[in-house]
């Protein structure tokens, strides 16, 4: 029998109770990892009772101490046999001669608290009683959101539901056995249900509420109630558009959500096309994301359509157009088609007759398209002869001839410049390019891992895009003729290139771990590191360890990566925390010093004018304060530039690029040149000259520069930007609600949005042209001034 002289589950700490903190799902922490006991003798005959288990308490073992069947063992010597665990009941651990007082002080250090629960206590207090001394372990809990579970089919297997519609039909519930679950969600107050057509959704279906006795609408169809009770707002559905339901009410329960849910139907035109449809239901349980939750769960429906009888494809668009270069891209501007029983991959345009060129699709000759390829930007028109003027051909469209029609050809005629003396084309690069007409050479992309924890993730407020600083670095090496190829195993925010290494909640060590997978994985020209912040929130003298950890990162991507350079920064102000974050800082300059003297291709880099005023919630900034941020990383790379493949010297008779299928930054010079993106989410600059600047497939920045420019966006989201002396730009296929006009850079004084507009904006034919003053226009092909919402305009 042993006599315990010390039983300290704090170690050398205040107090001998132990308190640990552990967040919902994760890995299996610690219990007591400092703990210390004496005695005399040992312990044969006694034991250790660990008690206050719930049924979702897990206790483990790790390091050295380890079970085998129900013994118990330290470093392989059988100290004791355990019982009990099972459903909250006591864990007793019976001791034999082995079990010294230096063996169960390892046991103890290797004690592993987890907990299996989705809705775990706030706390919980476990008491462990050694040979009848008791100490406590007080464990608290951070919470954890545990996103809803959408279950369309109800009882059947899977989670997806199909509803069989005839065109002709009346609207049909979608999923009337659909369930909903979620673990920790008494309601779901400001949370929404949005239901969205992914797949061959068209302007001629509806998503509706299909009330009755137990779901009922009131103004005008803008509320929902579920047994007389409102619970939320309807918004959308017409028109191929997404069903919105904003949840604005306690009574907005599981139960009665599901009854709205259960009541979502559909509709769409007599000829509605025989494609089957996919609708995503997406429930946000309003309850964010906070220390890693999830918010939203989804589940997706078929609608499977009879039609109810073919409707033949009518050829639209202006059928001409005004062209310089070698080549013209066309836009759903220029031609396209209506069919309200079809969608574009369904309809084909047949062309022939073609004088002073041909049709390409991706670059290859062809005689027919689909309407899925023109709206993807993948359909052009080459000269055949570089001093050409005019050139035509016929074309026709067809759904597959399905009501027996014959397709009624018209012809596309357009004026062509003579093109560029010469054009240089990336379309077979394997990655993104750097292209630039005025230095005259072209590199591939710098290929950059943002590395770091929630701030580098770009955590925002709840609703807000987690584009970090990453969005504003992208757009401002890219404004410097620098394309960022960002890697990493995440990818978020609207950003031209979104991945990075941000892991929300790591310490620096946790980092540390990751780093060498990160650097095997995704390897970089740079690394932008941010660690610490954690730390200081979650230990005190962080400093202690943040400064090994960092140097112990550099030493690393200095062996296995020594072409690598890693821009290392200090951590932000954070409320309450001055003292400690000061000498977290004073570390990582150390760190980073020494580093450079011991000639490692490191680089220090500061944020000084980023502020607590700058943080939404005392950790992360707000969206000023992550554009301060991407402004020092981007002086940083700019002054120090990391070693990236050699530029490529570009001929002096280029005046025309054209991009390759991933994201490209194209710069034209003083001439007249044509930038054409291609695929991926482009940057183009057209420079001084009358420009050609045509984005292509993705999200493009379009800059037309000084000169009468011609522009077109292409598929996706664009944005036209425009500084001080542009000129008279025209914007062949401007998008209201989708693309943006950004005026930031004139430095407008708008007041009113609709004001502003009348007095700046006229139609001249089918065109509005908006004046901002004498000698600069911008002309939107083919858009009526009704059309435009303030949305579509960005001033400051």
């Amino acid at each position: 029998m042993a006599t315990v002289t010390r039983f300290d589950l704090n170690g050398g700490g205040s107090g001998l109770n132990v308190a640990r903190a552990y967040r919902e799902n994760a890995a299996a922490i610690d219990l007591a990892p400092v703990a210390a006991v004496s005695a005399s003798g040992n312990f044969s005959g006694q034991s250790l009772r660990i008690s206050g288990l719930s049924p979702d308490t897990r206790i483990g073992f790790d390091g050295y101490a380890s079970i085998s069947g129900g013994d118990v063992r330290i470093q392989g010597t059988t100290i004791g046999t355990i019982t009990g665990g099972g459903n909250g009941a006591d864990i007793v651990i019976g001791f034999n001669t082995n079990a010294t007082a230096g063996r169960i002080q390892t046991l103890l250090q290797e004690l592993t608290f987890a907990s299996t629960s989705d809705a775990p206590a706030a706390s919980q207090t476990l008491t462990l009683n050694l040979a009848g001394t008791a100490r406590t372990a007080a464990i608290t809990v951070t919470p954890v959101n545990d996103g809803p579970q959408l279950d369309l089919n109800g009882g059947a297997s899977g989670t997806s539901a199909t509803l069989a519609w005839r065109g002709g039909d009346p609207p049909a519930r979608i999923a009337p056995a659909a369930s909903i679950f979620d673990a920790d969600s008494a309601n779901f107050n400001g949370g929404s249900l949005r239901v969205a057509f992914t797949q061959n959704g068209t302007s001629t279906d509806r998503l509706q509420i299909l009330a009755d006795g137990v779901v009922t609408l009131t103004n005008g169809g803008a509320t929902v109630a579920v047994n007389g009770t409102a619970i939320g707002t309807v918004s959308g559905g017409a028109n191929g558009a997404a069903l919105v339901i904003g949840f604005n009410s306690n009574g907005a329960t599981p139960a009665a959500v599901q009854a709205v849910l259960d009541h979502v139907g559909y509709s769409g035109s007599a000829a509605t096309a025989t494609a089957t449809k996919q609708v995503t239901f997406t429930m946000n349980d309003g309850d964010g994301t906070a220390n890693g939750g999830q918010a939203t769960g989804s589940a997706t429906a078929s609608i499977a359509l009879t039609a109810g009888g073919n409707v033949a494809p009518v050829l639209t668009g202006d059928l001409t157009a005004p062209i310089s270069g070698t080549s013209y891209v066309f836009t759903t501007a220029d031609l396209s088609f209506t069919d309200p029983d079809d969608t574009a991959s369904g309809v084909t345009f047949t062309v022939s007759g073609a004088i002073n060129g041909g049709i390409l699709v991706n670059g290859m000759a062809t005689a027919s398209f689909t309407g899925q390829q023109l709206a993807a930007g993948a359909v052009s028109f080459r000269f055949g002869d570089p001093g050409v003027t005019a050139a035509s051909f016929s074309v026709s469209v067809e759904d597959g001839n399905e009501d027996g029609s014959t397709p009624v050809p018209r012809t596309f005629q357009f004026t062509a410049s003579p093109p560029p003396s010469g054009t240089l084309s990336f379309a077979d690069a394997t990655q993104g390019v750097a292209a630039d007409l005025a230095a005259a050479s072209w590199h591939t992309a710098l290929r950059i891992m943002p590395t770091g924890d929630s701030i580098t993730n770009g955590d925002a407020p709840e609703g807000s895009d987690e584009h970090g600083y990453r969005g504003f670095l992208w757009q401002n090496l890219a404004g410097n003729g620098v394309l960022a190829d960002f890697v990493g195993p995440y990818s978020n925010g609207l950003v031209p290139d979104a991945d990075h290494a941000g892991y929300p909640g790591d310490q620096a060590d946790d980092v540390l771990e990751k780093l060498p997978n990160l650097l095997a994985t995704y390897p970089a020209d740079a690394i932008l590191l941010m660690a610490g912040t954690n730390d200081v929130l979650q230990e005190t003298n962080a400093q202690n360890s943040v400064g090994p950890e960092i140097r112990a990162m550099l030493d690393m991507v200095a062996q296995r990566s020594p072409s690598t350079t890693v821009y290392v920064s200090t951590i932000l102000p954070l409320s309450g925390d001055t003292t400690e974050v000061n000498a977290v800082n004073a570390a990582i300059r150390a760190v980073v010093t020494d580093a450079i003297g011991r000639g490692q291709n490191v680089h220090q880099v500061e944020m000084p004018s980023v502020t607590t005023a700058d943080l939404f919630d005392g950790i992360h900034p707000t969206d000023g304060g992550y554009s301060e941020m991407a402004g020092y990383w981007t002086s940083a790379l700019l002054a120090n530039p990391p070693a990236s493949g050699p530029a490529t010297a570009i001929g002096a008779g280029v005046a025309a690029l054209t991009g390759s299928a991933y994201n490209d930054v194209l710069t034209g010079n003083g001439s007249a040149n044509s930038l054409i993106g291609g695929g991926g989410n482009d940057w183009l600059s057209g420079g001084g000259g009358d420009d050609t600047l045509l984005g292509g497939a993705g999200r493009d920045t379009l800059i037309g520069g000084q000169g009468a420019d011609s522009l077109g966006g292409g598929a996706e989201a664009d944005a036209f930007v425009f500084a001080p002396g542009f000129g008279g730009d025209t914007i062949a296929d401007f998008r209201p609600g989708e693309d943006q006009l950004d005026l930031r850079a004139l430095g407008l004084s708008v007041g009113t949005f609709n004001t502003w507009l009348a007095g700046h904006a006229a139609m001249s034919g089918a065109d509005t042209m908006i004046t901002i003053d004498a000698g600069n226009t911008i002309t939107l092909t083919g858009v009526a001034i009704s059309s435009l919402r303030a949305a579509d305009f960005d001033f400051v």
